[in-house]
């Protein structure tokens, strides 16, 4: 006996479909990457201009007392932050006091630093500020090697320099 095998051809043709399928999704997949679009463009911007003048001084109005004087020629408001470091050992220095007009702060020293922040603002263009500090001392200087010593064979003076450095850090205001 001869055993025949019927073909299904719906299994057949969905088969012959799936292929072909295959085969033309893998044609057509390289088509996706040669559609690429290149864009160029350039800008100008004018940038606000950023100037401020700063001088120290001595205060002649006050013993350790020094005086800044700053103007804001740039074209935008900026903002102003005060960091006062002392060199050496700060001695018998305690604290650091800052004047704006009549407004008094005082800033005790932290490792020899002293940081004012957000002391102020000025408007742009040209408009002026001023700042004073002064050194605050401990009065009470018998006993250190400091104190004048009143012996005939020696004489010490109980004055010395305390030499320091100011940064001021001025930024724009939004």
């Amino acid at each position: 006996m001869k055993v025949l095998h019927k073909r299904n051809w719906a299994l057949w043709s969905a088969a012959v479909l799936f292929c072909l399928v295959l085969i033309s999704t893998s044609m057509n997949s390289g088509i996706y990457a040669r559609f690429r679009t290149f864009v160029a463009g350039n800008d100008s911007a004018r940038v606000a201009a950023f100037s401020i003048d700063a001088e120290m001084t001595p205060d002649s109005s006050r013993e350790n007392a020094y005086k800044f004087s700053y103007k804001n020629n740039s074209e935008v408001s900026v903002a102003y932050t005060l960091e006062i470091a002392l060199q050496q050992n700060a001695g018998q220095v305690t604290a650091v006091q800052l004047y704006k007009g009549s407004e008094m702060k005082t800033g005790h020293l932290v490792e020899n630093k002293v940081t004012f922040k957000d002391v102020g603002s000025l408007a742009p263009g040209g408009s002026t500020g001023e700042l004073k500090i002064a050194f605050v001392t401990d009065g009470s200087a018998e006993g250190s090697a400091d104190a004048p010593d009143f012996d005939n064979e020696t004489v010490r003076s109980a004055e010395s320099t305390i030499p320091f450095t100011v940064s001021v850090v001025f930024t724009q205001i939004q």
